[in-house]
Parts: C-alpha cells; sequence; structure tokens
C-alpha cells in the first residue's frame, strides 16, 4: 500500500504519476518496468518514490487495487435491474467486464500482465484475485440455489471454481476470438459488428452454463 505521504499529494500530481505508472506497467513486463523511467516522466525525484512506496512490487499491487476499485466504481454507476436472476446477472456482468476493460484498456493490460505475465511473485497475486473472486462467485451461486435458477445438487465449490476461471479469462478469449490486440484497444472503441460478436460470445457461456449448472425450470 502507499504511504499517507502518497495520499497527501496534490490531486493532480498524484494523478499524474499514477498514469505514468499504469503506462510503464502496461508497456512492459514487471522485470522491465522502470522505477527509474516513472520517476522520471512524473518529474520526481527517485527518493520521493520511496517515500510513497516501499518498492516497485508494492506499486504494482497497489495498481492492481486502483483497478479492482475502478471496476466496482463502473457497476455501482449502473443500476442492476430489480429482479435479475443468476444467469441474466452473470450475463450482465460478461458485459460490464468487457465494457471496463474496452473503456481502460491501460488498467485492463496491467491486470493482464499480473494474470499471464511472468511475476517473481505471480503465484501471490492469483491467489488474492482468486480469493476476492471465489467469495463473490460463491455467494452468487448460493442465491441461485435459493431462487431456484441453480440445481440444489449442484457442486459449489467447483461451479465456483468455474466461474472464477471464466471471469479470468474472458478478456483474453475476447481478444482472440475479436483478433483484437492490447494495442487496438488502447486506439479505438468496438464496432457495432464486433460488439455484436462479443454479446454471441456471452450467449454462448450463458447457454452452457445454464446446461450444466441449470434447474429444470
Amino acid at each position: 500500500m502507499p504511504t499517507d505521504t502518497f495520499f497527501n499529494l496534490p490531486d493532480d500530481k498524484r494523478e499524474r504519476f499514477l498514469t505514468v505508472a499504469i503506462d510503464e506497467f502496461a508497456d512492459n513486463d514487471y522485470r522491465n518496468a522502470s522505477v527509474s523511467r516513472i520517476c522520471r516522466e512524473a518529474g520526481i525525484a527517485k527518493g520521493s518514490f520511496y517515500q510513497y512506496f516501499a518498492d516497485k512490487k508494492a506499486l504494482f499491487m497497489y495498481l492492481l487495487d486502483v483497478a479492482v476499485a475502478e471496476k466496482r466504481a463502473l457497476l455501482a454507476q449502473i443500476e442492476v435491474p430489480e429482479g435479475m436472476r443468476l444467469f441474466a446477472k452473470l450475463r450482465w456482468l460478461f458485459e460490464m467486464q468487457a465494457q471496463f476493460d474496452f473503456a481502460h484498456p491501460r488498467l485492463a493490460e496491467v491486470g493482464s500482465r499480473a494474470l499471464y505475465g511472468e511475476l517473481p511473485f505471480r503465484d501471490d497475486v492469483l491467489e488474492t484475485l482468486r480469493e476476492q473472486a471465489t467469495v463473490a462467485y460463491r455467494q452468487m451461486v448460493l442465491e441461485g440455489i435459493a431462487e431456484g435458477s441453480v440445481r440444489e445438487d449442484v457442486a459449489v465449490d467447483t461451479a465456483v471454481f468455474m466461474l472464477v476461471s471464466i471471469f479470468n479469462e474472458l478478456g483474453n478469449h475476447l481478444q482472440k476470438r475479436l483478433n483484437l490486440t492490447p494495442q487496438t484497444m488502447m486506439t479505438r472503441q468496438l464496432t457495432p459488428e464486433e460488439w455484436a460478436e462479443a454479446g454471441q460470445i456471452f450467449d454462448d457461456l450463458i447457454q452452457l452454463l445454464q446446461n450444466g449448472l441449470g434447474s429444470a425450470e
């Protein structure tokens, strides 16, 4: 986590630093990301960096927290339709995650490097992300059972594992299916045709999930 010194910076200076740091980790894998370059681009002395963060790892982990917070903020701005049941909610979450990734491609790329890149502490990152997601999706599966959308005899742990895996891989899968690169995502929005194809992917996933988890209704 950052120190109080970082949080006490003027807003514009703090935002400038975060923008530079996100760009550095989006453009480079963790080992090649440079604290010196971040300091130079942000216009701060290298000694100041260590007044803000203990080390490069602390900064990288904080950027992941920023990505999660930004995603939650996006979802909080959108009212979930009342009475939405599990599979409709999952379909909605698929689309919201895609919208976030394409609206914040630099943060999405940092997240992608955390999931798929060569981090010296990758196992720790994956475990943290997996634990956070597991809690949320377990609650959703249990709610699905309670409302009758999901079979009562479903293997809850396996269902949760499957949902966590899907959401972790969804962004990467969409890029491959739509023939997109991180660089493409940073320079343009999806076309209506690409969104339509993404929507079909979401629908296919939901159909597969309903066939495996859904109740007779």
